[in-house]
This record gives structure tokens, sequence and C-alpha cells, in this order.
């Protein structure tokens, strides 16, 4: 089969299809990036409110590393073993 009229996409459609997948990388990018530093921020803003902190005042008993803490965990807080019910 001969084909007369063989024209393709033209130059301005291409950059705009290329333009548009650009941007959106950028922006998938970017949401994944957003949330990566959101995370970052609230650990350490709860790291640095434990550095200054105590344990009766985060509302925890102070244990030891292993000590028993049932239905908690165990952090440090204020320099101590701290369990946070």
């Amino acid at each position: 089969m001969i084909y007369k009229n063989k024209k393709g996409i033209s130059n301005v459609i291409t950059m705009l299809i290329i333009i548009a997948l650009v941007l959106v990388a950028i922006g998938a990018v970017w949401y994944v990036v957003q949330n990566v530093l959101e995370e970052g921020q609230l650990e350490t803003e709860q790291a640095t409110s434990d550095i200054f902190n105590t344990c009766a005042g985060a509302g925890g008993t102070v244990t030891t590393e292993d000590g028993n803490c049932t239905g908690g965990e165990i952090r440090i807080i204020g320099g101590e073993y701290c369990c946070i019910v």
C-alpha cells in the first residue's frame, strides 16, 4: 500500500507533549519530596521536645531500657527511659 500523504506530528505538538510530561514528572517528584520533608520535620520536633521535657511532664513513668511498659512505648525523654502509654 502506498501512502501519498505522509504527515507526522508537528514540532509544536511534540514540544507541548514533552513539556506536559516534564511538568507531571516534576509534580510527582515534588509530592514525594514534600512528604519526606514533613515527616522529618515532625520527627525533629518530637525529638527536640523529648530533649527538653521530663518524663513526668510527658505524662509517663520512669523505667529502664528493658523495663516493663505494658501497652505503651519506651522513649528517651530528658535523658531518662520513659514509658508512655
